[in-house]
């Protein structure tokens, strides 16, 4: 037969099983929010310089060669790798 000191125990052991699954998660959270800054301010660069080649290309679209085209859809593939992996991180 359960007593009621049983079921004391019983739930304090799940809360304190559930108070270091908790502050695990948070500190894991913390490290992703961490990780995910630092990878969106890496991108953000990269947003800027696909923005201006781009630009310049357009400026220049007659003469506009293969390799500078190429150099711009590689980086714009880098970008688009880099929001998935912040969007793993969530």
């Amino acid at each position: 037969m359960t007593t009621t000191e049983d079921i004391r125990e019983e739930f304090q052991g799940l809360v304190e099983r559930l108070e270091t699954q908790r502050d695990e998660i948070k500190v894991q959270v913390h490290l992703a929010n961490m990780e995910a800054h630092d990878e969106w301010s890496k991108l953000e660069t990269q947003w800027q310089q696909l923005q201006a080649k781009g630009k310049q290309l357009g400026k220049e679209a007659g003469r506009t060669s293969h390799e500078a085209f190429d150099s711009l859809l590689e980086l714009g593939h880098e970008l688009r790798e880099g929001y998935k992996r912040i969007g793993k991180l969530f």
